[in-house]
């Protein structure tokens, strides 16, 4: 886990300098975009040791994007064609939709983000418009390639574009097409899309929130999507939809059908976690949901997050845990982390050894009535290097001062 969380680190870095060298080559092109900014590679800063960093990172990569993104169809075809001249894989990513780069993401990695050969390479371009709708465009381009002999020969690329939130990508690349981003068309304020269309960061937050009831929200590359979960369900005949979204005194109200089966149903015998996910016309009103058959049901939100995109690691009822995930080493102390809707919204934990003594213990807050996300560091005392422990969280009975919905995570102390 600390080997892919590195991992992680480093090819943020990596991206984030590509992009500046992105940055300055519009610069030179545009006159100056941005300001030069002189750097020494050698003087190598750390990697970041906090999700906070990782975090901050990917805000500093998201806020690049935003820079190179085109007010028009022509400047993004350009851009993008500049960044093949260069051999510039992230250029050319920056000037993508989000199904375009899932699936040419590989492709423009794999070597560490720089394209094409050095020989032969582009000398010229010729930039063709064919169509250029209000939302849609259609262009050509003809690249005239040399080598060192002096031979020269064109090839030609197809783009299709779309425009999102404002701004203009490329949602197409001869043979590969983003079929998502070109096929959405509202009705009663809501798109379905087909699932398994959908970027890889939206099917993750669907797969992290699925065991949970919620109602969430994400904003993602110009798309408002919302998902509607029922949590875990005993057997099949369960099920969610999103009838419509529809403004009402100041507000999106997204009316949602929850169905369950009826006693004499034969449905399969087996656990079911039932969602659904849509797309909103609507983008900026705040939102409510409203069940059509019982107006009086509260949906769960989210209190201390976006969005739920962490895998749950341990749970029980009320209380799931991203971290740690059982059978972590840990060294020095345990960081916590996790959603809770429990009484008061106080989630108590216990770290015991093998042999069952209390070494630390105390409490976190969440929620109540909505899922919570909770956070603490738990200091290991000196000690207990090799041993084998326990973390224990729960929450207090109201009536008896009983533990309830009781999470018990296996840990391995190490230096």
């Amino acid at each position: 886990m600390m080997l892919k969380a590195k991992l992680l680190k480093s090819i943020i870095v990596s991206i984030c300098v590509i992009f500046v060298l992105a940055a300055g080559a519009i610069a030179a092109a545009q006159g100056g975009l941005f300001q030069p900014v002189d750097f020494d590679l050698r003087q190598k800063e750390p990697l970041p040791e906090t999700e906070q960093e990782i975090k901050s990172l990917k805000q500093q990569i998201s806020k690049l994007e935003e820079a190179l993104a085109a007010q028009d169809a022509t400047t993004a075809v350009k851009r993008w064609v500049e960044g093949v001249k260069a051999r510039n894989g992230a250029l050319q990513y920056a000037m993508l939709t989000s199904g375009l780069k899932a699936k040419m993401h590989k492709e423009l990695s794999a070597g560490g983000w720089t394209t094409g050969t050095s020989s032969p390479w582009v000398k010229d371009y010729q930039i063709i418009a064919k169509k250029i709708g209000t939302k849609t465009a259609h262009f050509e381009v003809e690249f005239t390639c040399t080598d060192s002999t002096g031979s020269q020969f064109t090839s030609k690329d197809v783009l299709a574009l779309t425009k999102q939130d404002g701004c203009w990508y490329i949602s197409g690349i001869n043979d590969e097409k983003d079929e998502f981003a070109e096929g959405i068309s509202f009705a009663k304020g809501i798109y379905r899309p087909d699932f398994a269309k959908l970027p890889a960061e939206i099917k993750d937050w669907v797969e992290c929130s699925r065991r949970i009831a919620s109602a969430q929200e994400k904003h993602y590359n110009g798309f408002r999507f919302v998902l509607v979960t029922a949590g875990e369900k005993p057997t099949g005949g369960y099920d969610v939809e999103i009838t419509e979204a529809v403004e009402k005194e100041g507000r999106l109200e997204a009316r949602v059908k929850m169905t369950a089966p009826g006693r004499d149903d034969i449905v399969i015998a087996a656990l079911t976690y039932p969602f659904d996910l849509v797309i909103v016309e609507e983008k900026d009103l705040p939102l409510h949901f409203v069940d059509v058959d019982d107006p009086g049901r509260h949906f769960m939100r989210l209190a201390g997050l976006d969005a739920l995109e962490m895998p749950i690691a341990a749970e029980s009822e009320w209380i799931k845990v991203f971290t740690p995930a059982p059978g972590d080493s840990v060294s020095g102390k345990v960081s916590l982390t996790g959603i809770a809707s429990v009484f008061e919204g106080t989630v108590s934990y216990e770290l015991l050894t093998g042999e069952g003594s209390v070494v630390a213990q105390g409490f976190t807050t969440a929620a109540m009535g909505d899922w919570g996300f909770f956070e603490e560091e738990i200091v290991l005392p000196a000690g207990l290097d090799g041993q084998r422990l326990v973390l224990r969280l729960y929450s207090l009975n109201a009536k008896d001062g009983s533990p309830l919905f009781t999470v018990e995570i296996p840990l391995a102390a190490v230096k």
